[in-house]
């Protein structure tokens, strides 16, 4: 058959179109193949609940009277209105009813210490059991006043108070180097009614010891205190804070010059109201409310210089809940915020273990979880390899008796979680040794030799045999 020229035309034409066509299919399943990974990788490779950067969500744990909060001897002390509550975690609160007010406490040298209404200090090793005691009065009227605060330094604890004494405002100092002696070291009437000493700290070898209207006390020594005045007309909370006193008047926070005995402004943190301080794990707590007179803490890690603000939900049975005081131990954090306790969520983390492996190493998940968060078991990424063994997933006990998991699947956390690399024997086969002929030279193999020709023989003898009957035939 003749080929015209509109038939390789036509023919042409059709494979240009098969052509496309196959190309086409193509271009669609590399793009459905890339679609795919793309999805994959954001679920595997960035799990949503990776935790951010800085401190982690706060949870209600307890309400009722909280004015302060410590850590020590592997328990946390919340003291108030009549109450003392301990808890090593954090999160389940034990009550401890007392006949007295306290108002701040510090863990120091073994032992917890609180101050509060008028002039008890309770003292205790491990947070359950108190022993209570009253400071003498100040030499005007016997007065024994409310202390405000404790602190610590030069290893001994020191606590302030103040009252008014008819025209007079009393500013009163006691030390202790145990908790249960005290001295008064400082009792003066300054005549103003107005001049009342508040808060207390130490830094740099200098106590301060500073209030209302401008006014404060110094001193190198805590024994001889001078009166001095400054540049800010109240200062209702200051800290120890590496080698820094902060202060804070509720609305702004200070920086303080033992040189000068000046406060400086620190225009960067953007609390409503701050009415307290507290510095841990290197990082600057502003504690207060915002704006809108919700709960909040601000934190900085860089000595004030930018901050970042939580938020904390109180109960709705709580009609206020002002941040006061925090604390860490035991991987969480506690604010202490009036009528609340609040605790950050614990985070947990998975880790492998690679449970004999002659070599490889063991894959790493960088994320941080919280209760509850669903985590993704990985794979032998680390190409994991045990001698005469194959690698059969994960399980939470070595031998093997716990949880198994194998790559890809989801376990929900509910504690740090880790995993064994389980290995599975190899068969083993037995070799079928060879046949073995013996060397030549040693006489061995005549009786093999022999049967050879044997039989090499008879298989002539009988091919001759049928080659002279078929010429017979």
């Amino acid at each position: 058959m003749s080929t015209t020229h509109n038939d390789v035309y036509v023919k042409s034409r059709k494979e240009n179109a098969m052509s496309a066509s196959r190309f086409f299919c193509v271009r669609r399943v590399v793009f459905a193949l890339l679609c795919t990974a793309i999805v994959l990788v954001s679920v595997f490779a960035v799990p949503s609940n990776a935790s951010a950067a800085g401190l982690d969500p706060f949870v209600e744990t307890s309400t009722g009277s909280a004015s302060s909060v410590a850590y020590g001897n592997g328990v946390f002390v919340v003291v108030g209105n009549k109450v003392i509550r301990t808890s090593s975690d954090g999160y389940n609160w034990q009550s401890i009813s007392v006949s007295q007010n306290y108002m701040d406490v510090v863990f120091a040298d073994g032992r917890f210490v609180a101050v509060g209404y008028e002039g008890y200090v309770a003292v205790s090793t491990d947070g359950m059991n108190w022993s209570h005691y009253q400071v003498t009065g100040s030499s005007y009227g016997g007065h024994k006043p409310s202390l405000d605060e404790v602190c610590y330094a030069d290893g001994k604890y020191y606590t302030n108070g103040a009252f008014t004494y008819g025209t007079n405002c009393i500013n009163i100092v006691y030390s202790s180097p145990d908790g249960v002696n005290w001295n008064k070291v400082l009792d003066e009437a300054v005549p103003n009614s107005s001049m009342l000493g508040y808060t207390i700290a130490h830094a740099n070898g200098e106590f301060l010891l500073t209030g209302w209207m401008s006014f404060g006390y110094v001193s190198t020594d805590g024994v001889t205190w001078t009166r001095i005045s400054t540049n800010v007309s109240s200062i209702r909370e200051i800290i120890h804070a590496n080698g820094t006193i902060w202060g804070t008047d509720g609305y702004n926070i200070y920086t303080w010059d033992t040189m000068s005995h000046q406060w400086t402004a620190n225009t960067t943190e953007s609390l409503m109201y701050t009415y307290d301080l507290a510095y841990i794990n290197d990082q600057l707590f502003a504690l207060g409310l915002n704006s809108a007179y919700a709960p909040r803490i601000e934190l900085s890690e860089d000595g004030g210089i930018t901050w970042t603000q939580y938020s904390m939900t109180p109960s709705p049975s709580v009609t206020l809940s002002r941040p006061c005081d925090a604390a860490y131990g035991n991987g969480v954090y506690v604010v202490a915020a009036r009528g609340d306790i609040y605790t950050t969520k614990p985070v947990f983390s998975v880790t492998y273990d690679g449970n004999t492996a002659t070599s490889g190493s063991v894959p790493t998940d960088a994320n941080t979880y919280y209760s509850g968060d669903s985590a993704t078991i990985l794979d032998n990424t680390g190409a994991l390899n045990k001698d005469g063994y194959t690698f059969a997933g994960w399980n939470t006990r070595e031998n093997g008796s716990g949880s198994s998991f194998s790559a890809g699947s989801f376990t929900n956390i509910s504690g740090d979680l880790l995993l064994y690399a389980q290995w599975r024997q190899n068969a083993v086969t037995t070799p079928v040794p060879d046949a073995v002929i013996p060397a030549t030279g040693d006489g061995s193999n005549v009786p093999l030799l022999l049967s050879l020709s044997l039989f090499a023989t008879i298989g002539v003898v009988v091919s001759c045999a049928w080659v002279i009957r078929r010429k017979r035939d």
